[in-house]
């Protein structure tokens, strides 16, 4: 008999996630997620960039996060798992769009697609020896570019190692 679990490793095998904030400016965020404000942020129109398709098994205008303090749990008494396992909706919230309270902080959006499909949304390339499964997105998708104010930061320590090796030569 399939447990629980098992449906819900294979809806994390078969399905690529991409996690999108509504808060570009989210500190928080920055800090978290750019290596203190060393990175980007692109923002994309979601009806440019097809993320509301219904080719997508979660769209953007159905990934809210659902932040909780209590997890669902895999209750495997037997009545449930049966209209567990036959709801492919509640499998597919319960494995991609539940997430802890303390995160709500990131206002998050899920859009996630099948890899499985006959017309996969999908290409695989090999990047750096592993296959990586990429969107592509249309053009005019993206309509904003945040660049972190720490964002040269590496560029500085770059000169600055370069001034050293000058000055010693």
């Amino acid at each position: 008999m399939t447990t629980i679990s098992q449906v819900l490793l294979k809806a994390r095998v078969n399905h690529r996630v991409l996690s999108l904030t509504r808060e570009p400016l989210n500190p928080l965020m920055w800090a978290h997620y750019t290596n203190s404000y060393e990175g980007v942020v692109i923002e994309f129109d979601s009806i440019v960039s097809q993320l509301n398709s219904d080719e997508f098994v979660i769209p953007a205008s159905k990934g809210d996060m659902i932040y909780t303090r209590t997890k669902p749990t895999n209750n495997d008494s037997s009545s449930y798992q049966c209209e567990f396992l036959n709801n492919t909706e509640e499998i597919l919230k319960r494995t991609f769009l539940f997430k802890s309270q303390d995160w709500s902080y990131e206002e998050e959006v899920r859009v996630v697609g099948e890899l499985q499909l006959k017309r996969s949304l999908f290409k695989t390339e090999l990047i750096n020896g592993r296959l990586m499964s990429m969107y592509s997105f249309p053009k005019g998708s993206i309509t904003a570019v945040y660049i972190g104010y720490n964002a040269f930061r590496p560029f500085q320590v770059m000169a600055d190692d370069l001034d050293d090796y000058i000055l010693k030569q």
